[in-house]
């Protein structure tokens, strides 16, 4: 792709006539690159300029870093337009603001060749692409954004491996991760610049945003160590810890699913209804949490409720097994012998091994 970007580039050597000035990092035995309009060849080197032998170069730059002569295209660029940082990197600014964002990419990867590992430049570009990532969610194209989230990810990646001591660099990484949602590398980066800023306003900022994180990683530890107890059958402890979550994020459906799940693995039906149904209310509107409700529901004997909860999941994934398995069971349990032969048959033409439903049609 590179290739056809520079397709219309060519080499010459710098004619007499050109303006040389003071520039003493000219070397006249290296061609100097051009880039000519197919439409018109060659025509177009008769009004050769200073300008478009450093457009031609900054493109090799941005698309050929590896070419033989950059490193003389970098001291020249620089002799013959000192300013240039300051011209480019705010012409890529305005292109971001007016969302012409190819632009924008190509110029800071011009930059980037130009001027590689140059601290403002990669954390500009780190900052573009958040920028477009953020656009391109916006019209829903996902899989473009996660495209520009990762040459984010990996523009900071860069910016932090050269200037690791930078309260700059760990401030803007840390809001990257906020905003991806990895507390641990928002926390990381984030404590750091609190740590070795001086810049006291930001830092008076920052601080209620880092203690709220702390609080939610804490409470997030607690409900994946919660979650791992009871996975692992020690149901008790589960229990004890979902419960103190719960204390802080008492809205949490998942936390509530969670202890009505322990629950549920400890014959505690009554106990699991209540949690079911409170993660129910806090937003739950899951296959699974109406279908373990259903199953405590089945338990207290409460059959035609546990029969409408399982009814309720079925419309949502109506060749659900396990939904189909415990509607043939309680039907079963409600002496309706001809629905639970329907659910039944239903889940062995789904699932031909399956042995409960095989059992149960014996019975009938």
């Amino acid at each position: 792709m590179n290739e056809d970007i520079l397709k219309n580039i060519v080499y010459i050597s710098l004619p007499e006539d050109i303006t040389r000035g003071d520039i003493k990092e000219i070397d006249p035995s290296v061609l100097l690159p051009v880039e000519i309009n197919p439409d018109n060849g060659y025509s177009d080197i008769n009004n050769l300029s200073w300008e478009m032998i450093i457009a031609a170069a900054l493109k090799i730059l941005a698309y050929n870093p590896e070419h033989q002569d950059c490193e003389y295209y970098r001291k020249l660029i620089l002799a013959v337009r000192p300013d240039i940082k300051h011209e480019l990197t705010s012409a890529a600014i305005a292109k971001a603001t007016e969302k012409d964002y190819a632009i924008a990419e190509e110029i800071f990867n011009s930059l980037s060749g130009l001027l590689p590992g140059d601290f403002t430049t990669i954390l500009n570009t780190a900052l573009l692409y958040e920028e477009m990532a953020d656009s391109y969610l916006a019209l829903e194209k996902a899989e473009l954004s996660d495209i520009c989230n990762e040459k984010a990810f990996e523009a900071y990646k860069k910016l932090l491996a050269l200037y690791p001591d930078s309260t700059e660099a760990h401030f803007n990484s840390g809001l990257f991760f906020l905003k991806k949602n990895n507390l641990e590398k928002a926390l990381e980066h984030l404590n750091i610049f609190i740590d070795k800023s001086s810049d006291k306003e930001k830092i008076e900022k920052i601080k209620p945003i880092v203690s709220e994180l702390s609080k939610k990683k804490n409470s997030d530890s607690l409900f994946y160590e919660a979650y791992d107890a009871i996975r692992m059958g020690n149901e008790d402890k589960g229990i004890v810890l979902i419960k103190d979550f719960l204390e802080h994020e008492p809205e949490v459906w998942n936390a509530w699913f969670l202890l009505g799940w322990a629950y549920r693995r400890q014959s505690l039906y009554k106990e699991g209804i209540e949690a079911f149904n409170k993660a129910i209310s806090y937003g739950s509107n899951q296959v699974d949490t109406y279908n373990e409700l259903a199953i405590c529901l089945m338990e207290t004997g409460e059959l035609d409720s546990s029969r409408n909860h399982l009814l309720t999941a079925l419309k949502m994934e109506p060749e659900n097994i396990k939904i189909l398995s415990n509607l043939g069971i309680v039907s079963y349990k409600s002496e309706d012998n001809l629905n639970a032969e329907k659910y039944f048959r239903k889940v062995l033409e789904l699932a031909p091994e399956d042995r409960i439903a095989a059992d149960y049609l014996k019975r009938l």
